[in-house]
């Protein structure tokens, strides 16, 4: 058996991708009305969950709050993508609270302050004592509703979230406000750790009204450089207004949570910068990020021989040797990757070790004998024999 065959390809086919976000976006959502002092009226609200919240009553979640819910469209379309990549564990695991704006106009405008008030005072501290969640607060909102996102964030109220998710923002409106409070703000030094995704089309006159804005905001952010912000300018190319959403949506989610936990995307650029030897920096990462960002998420030790896995497919040894090892640090006692992590040792030519490994498989293979498919056994017995010479 080779150490690692021809390299696999996976290919979803665009109407199994379409069909997929369908479903997901039909998962359990509740809908609800509280009733606002802050606006004088009831106010509805939406919360979607993913399967994994309802499988498992012991977890709690990060949350996402998602302005302009009342355009059913863009909801579902947010919950699609949160829910296809929480299954595939490309982010946090989060529910999405939908903000539900009547008058988006006076709402979001940098000069009304009753939004804040209504999340800081109703309808926060209604969600966390009706479903469980993590102190990790990110919100998200496009256009005049990114204009909220980032007044929230150059403001008195900058704590009622961690990271802040703005696509196509109007961040020169009123007089360039913002970006005047943004000068104000770094200026004086962040205290509070905050993560800025800030994202522009290309295409469109909206969209060069943003390319000038951002490119004032990280002036700004660059001039001062201070390291309680990590700003995290985008630009998502052959987009509009309106085509940029998605795709800066789920490229905002996973440039944030790298920030709270070391993804795929992490590690890559671990690779590129160390050749591949990236096992010291997957030690160290949580507990620097942890720290300087005051959340860190440990993904269940699964998620490690997954991410493994794929490079050894790619026939990158040392990266797939590292997090296979990480992954048994954390407990990862799965037969499966403690065969492949004997395969990877074999491919770098250290025999002792790749001995080692494949003992090791054939141990749990008998451990776990009757949690894992028949033909799996009988495959990993022969192959284990093989390697072992018997």
């Amino acid at each position: 058996m080779k150490a690692c065959g021809m390299r696999v390809r996976y290919c979803l086919a665009a109407f199994i991708l379409l069909s997929e976000l369908a479903s997901y976006g039909q998962l359990p959502q509740d809908n609800f009305e509280i009733r606002s002092d802050v606006w004088g009226t009831t106010r509805q609200v939406k919360v979607w969950m993913p399967e994994s919240y309802l499988e498992d009553d012991t977890t709690s979640f990060a949350v996402l709050w998602v302005l302009d819910a009342q355009s059913e469209t863009f909801w579902q379309m947010v919950c699609g993508n949160l829910a296809y990549l929480q299954s595939k564990d490309q982010i946090i695991p989060c529910i999405a609270v939908g903000i539900v704006s009547p008058d988006r106009s006076y709402e979001y405008s940098p000069v009304h302050r009753e939004l804040a008030d209504h999340l800081q005072i109703e309808l926060m501290p209604y969600i966390r004592d009706h479903y469980r969640t993590t102190p990790l607060d990110i919100v998200m909102g496009h256009s005049w509703a990114g204009a909220f996102v980032a007044n929230t964030l150059f403001s008195d109220d900058s704590d009622l979230f961690e990271a802040y998710l703005a696509i196509s923002p109007s961040l020169s409106a009123i007089d360039g406000r913002i970006l005047n409070q943004a000068d104000s703000v770094l200026v004086a030094e962040m205290k509070t750790p905050k993560v800025f995704y800030c994202a522009t089309g290309d295409l469109g006159i909206e969209e060069a009204e943003s390319i000038e804005d951002m490119a004032a905001m990280s002036e700004i952010c660059l001039k001062y450089s201070n390291p309680a912000l990590a700003w995290l300018p985008s630009r998502i190319e052959k987009t509009d207004h309106f085509s940029c959403v998605a795709p800066a949506m789920v490229d905002g989610l996973l440039s944030i949570c790298s920030r709270y936990m070391a993804s795929e995307r992490m590690v890559n650029n671990w690779v590129v910068e160390t050749g591949g030897e990236i096992l010291p920096l997957l030690e160290i990462y949580g507990k620097y990020n942890g720290h300087s960002f005051g959340y860190w998420y440990s993904p269940p030790v699964s998620y490690w021989g997954k991410l493994a896995d794929s490079y050894l497919q790619l026939e990158e040894f040392i990266t797939a040797r590292d997090l296979y090892l990480f992954g048994l640090q954390n407990g990862d006692e799965n037969v499966v990757n403690a065969f492949n992590l004997a395969l990877t040792y074999e491919a770098l030519e250290d025999r002792g070790n790749a001995r080692k490994h494949f003992l090791r498989a054939d141990e749990l293979l008998e451990q776990q004998k009757d949690q894992i498919k028949e033909s799996l056994y009988r495959s990993l017995k022969k192959a284990v024999g093989e390697k072992l010479g018997e």
